[in-house]
């Protein structure tokens, strides 16, 4: 079941450091888990909703900064890493949020 979905900017993932790509996509929010899938390249990033440590926002995500708050969703990997990973969801990140909050 998806609580909210809808068109975002992958910022990028602290793990892989700041040369990566930023790239736009469709980011979902499910009961289970957070999907984000990046249009070009095509890449799917998924995290299960229990690995999900902090939901919190930020101006900039490894030295990219937009002019509105980012979406931060802090979280472990399978093997047990910490990491983090931003999305420009737009200038009101409340229903991404609040979405998060859910489940």
């Amino acid at each position: 079941e998806v609580i909210h979905s809808g068109t975002a900017g992958f910022v990028g993932l602290t793990s892989r450091g700041r040369a990566q790509a930023r790239g736009t996509g469709h980011l979902a929010i499910g009961r289970d888990e957070i999907v984000f899938v990046r249009l070009a390249p095509r890449r799917t990033l998924r995290i299960a909703r229990e690995r999900v440590d902090v939901v919190d926002t930020t101006r900039s995500h490894l030295g990219k900064a937009v002019g509105h708050h980012l979406l931060r969703v802090a979280f472990r990997d399978e093997a047990g890493a910490a990491d983090v990973v931003a999305f420009d969801v737009g200038r009101d990140t409340r229903p991404w949020e609040e979405a998060l909050a859910t489940g």
